[in-house]
């Protein structure tokens, strides 16, 4: 596999009061973008990386990480903490989450009111719509030693 162009990665506790540092490591990376040189990505901007792409990504991030936070780490359970890698290659932007909370049951939804507005889902809910309409994959998987394991990517023109 292809050594991505820029890659950042953090630590920080499974909690929504933590989310901060889940942003901080998103500006490191959209910062690092900006110094790829010219030519090294595939678009109109250094990387490739138009704003279109970095909006979707972030939210997407955000809102899987707050549902790490909020939903696989529950107020009173055992602090945990995630683990968050972003990596720029030349076609895509992956991100990958890994935590060891509660495992991610996907809840059924109406397939016809996420097609026709999916601002129009209950405030609780929608984050993981939001994500997958953002993203081109969006892969969930538990491992047998009770690791989760999220893989989010957005490919780039080019």
């Amino acid at each position: 596999m292809r050594r991505p162009l820029v890659e950042e990665f953090v630590e920080l506790g499974a909690t929504v009061q933590h989310l901060d540092t889940l942003h901080a490591a998103l500006d490191r990376f959209w910062a690092a973008i900006a110094l790829v040189p010219p030519g090294e990505g595939n678009g109109t901007d250094p990387a490739g990386v138009g704003a279109t792409a970095r909006h979707q990504v972030s939210i997407a991030v955000a809102e899987v990480g707050a549902n790490i936070a909020d939903h696989g780490h529950p107020t009173g359970a055992a602090a945990g903490t995630m683990r968050l890698r972003l990596r720029l290659y030349r076609n895509r932007i992956e991100v990958i989450f890994t935590d060891r909370g509660l495992a991610y049951v996907e809840q059924p939804r109406d397939a016809t009111a996420v097609a026709d507005d999916p601002l129009d889902l209950p405030e609780r809910g929608r984050g993981m719509v939001l994500a997958r309409i953002a993203l081109d994959e969006l892969h969930y998987r538990r491992t047998a030693s009770g690791t989760n394991h999220w893989r989010l990517v957005k490919r780039l023109p080019g």
